[in-house]
């Protein structure tokens, strides 16, 4: 007995069971269980059809040709809410998981009609001026590309201040600085062009003048084989056909280096371009970031030329095998161009030549084309992460060609009437391919910076007004 005294009188250890054990449910528990690491999951759904946005294309149509063009400005807005209305973004909410809310697009025609009269007067001053001096007309362009950074700095901050989610607009933080370094490299081959050209008017006046004084000096009679020349060469003296000759020469070299560089700049410059859009954009607190690399763009050059070069030789095996089958065709024979008299040319030859041509035309548009869409948009948006967002493309390369491929042929079927169900299918393709997550609940932050920025938002998106538009 007294063994069971003593027992009784030790401490006792407590044994706590398990709440999942309870036949009324999960008990109380006193410290509550630390935040999960799951992130808040969404993914972007296009809901527009082709019938809806129909009518207002044919309305946008018929206005802006009736009106000569004045109702451009109100046919694009209402083109770009269609979009925006249609697009949902599903998910980021834990406890809602099937809540979607719809994008909106906010801009006011008036924000669009000034920039649209600039862009028609630069146009028309464009035209008019290139018919009349060459070198105007280059002035002129080097003028528009000195512009087009700040043009697509505004457009993107325009774009993103008059776009909104859940009653929040994005932003765009990126400065005029950066997209003027962003776009240096674009310098070299531009140079290169200018004096291109500048070398051929120099060339072409010297000549012209020539030409002029060889018909002064001719018209004193000596005019009888002032018809067998052929411009400066012809008629200029010796030292001067050599200049206009090596001033030729040297142009065509300059511009032979402004195409090769031009090709060798461009994959660096879009990734630069895409590493200062994807970088700044806002969402209240929230921005993105970007991971793309030099050789991630390597990668896809490389990848792309491997699909160019497989479709080349897809067409040039296919054109050698029509040659070959078509070549005894009579008719095919006698409408090929001939050598000489009763020589016509090797049927084969003509026939593949046509065949390649045409091929390799199609190839590029309807394989070539899609894949750099769909690389560019699934390495774009997959590469666009930070801290607080990331995103997730995965657009299918065989979907996107039988779109592309549907879309090509009814358009012209239909005479451009299948464009606007074309339009429609092609956003869905994309934007369904889209899906992210957010690392900080989307509710929260959009609850506090709509008491920040509510009463400045709309005077902070009418700052943007004529840049943001063109």
């Amino acid at each position: 007995m007294l063994r069971c005294v003593e027992r009784m009188s030790e401490p006792s250890e407590v044994v706590t069971a398990p709440a999942a054990s309870s036949a009324f449910g999960a008990a109380p528990s006193i410290n509550p269980p630390p935040p999960s690491d799951e992130p808040w999951r969404f993914r972007l759904k296009f809901s527009g059809q082709g019938g809806e946005y129909f009518r207002i294309w044919i309305v946008n149509l018929l206005l802006t040709v009736l009106t000569l063009g004045i109702y451009y400005p109100w046919a694009r807005l209402r083109r770009m809410r269609y979009f925006y209305a249609n697009t949902w973004v599903e998910g980021g909410s834990r406890t809602a998981p099937t809540e979607r809310h719809a994008l909106d697009y906010l801009a006011k025609p008036k924000q669009m009609v000034g920039a649209t009269v600039i862009v028609s007067l630069a146009f028309l001053a464009y035209s008019i001026g290139s018919r009349f001096s060459p070198i105007l007309a280059m002035f002129l362009g080097l003028a528009v590309a000195a512009l087009t950074p700040w043009v697509q700095r505004a457009g993107l901050r325009f774009r993103l201040a008059n776009t909104s989610w859940r009653g929040l607009r994005f932003g765009f933080s990126g400065t005029l600085a950066e997209v003027y370094r962003v776009y240096w490299p674009i310098a070299i081959p531009t140079l290169l062009f200018a004096a291109a050209v500048l070398l051929s008017s120099a060339g072409e006046t010297m000549s012209m003048g020539d030409e002029g004084g060889s018909m002064a000096e001719g018209s004193d009679g000596a005019t009888g084989d002032a018809g067998d020349g052929d411009g400066a060469s012809g008629n200029a003296s010796p030292a001067s056909r050599r200049a206009w000759w090596s001033s030729l020469s040297l142009a065509g070299g300059l511009m032979l280096a402004s195409i090769v560089s031009g090709y060798l700049v461009l994959p660096w410059l879009w990734l630069r371009f895409a590493r200062y859009r994807q970088t700044h954009y806002r969402f209240g607190s929230l921005h993105s970031g970007f991971v793309l690399t030099n050789r991630d763009v390597l990668r896809l050059v490389m990848r792309l030329i491997g699909v160019s070069l497989l479709a080349a030789l897809v067409v040039f095996t296919l054109a050698g095998l029509g040659a070959w089958l078509l070549a005894d065709s009579t008719s095919v024979i006698q409408a090929m161009p001939r050598k000489g008299p009763g020589k016509p040319l090797s049927p084969h030859w003509g026939i593949f030549m046509l065949l390649m041509l045409v091929g390799l035309g199609i190839a590029f548009r309807l394989v070539v084309l899609p894949y750099l869409w769909v690389q560019q948009q699934n390495v774009v948006w997959s590469a666009t992460r930070s801290p607080h967002v990331m995103f997730r493309s995965r657009v299918s390369f065989g979907r996107m060609v039988r779109v592309d491929l549907v879309n090509w042929l009814l358009t012209i079927v239909t005479l451009g009437l299948y464009r606007p169900f074309a339009e429609v299918a092609m956003a869905r393709l994309r934007i369904d391919a889209v899906s992210g997550a957010f690392r900080r609940d989307p509710a929260g932050v959009i609850g506090a910076e709509r008491d920040r920025v509510s009463a400045v938002g709309d005077v902070g998106a009418d700052l943007f007004d004529l840049g943001g538009a063109f």
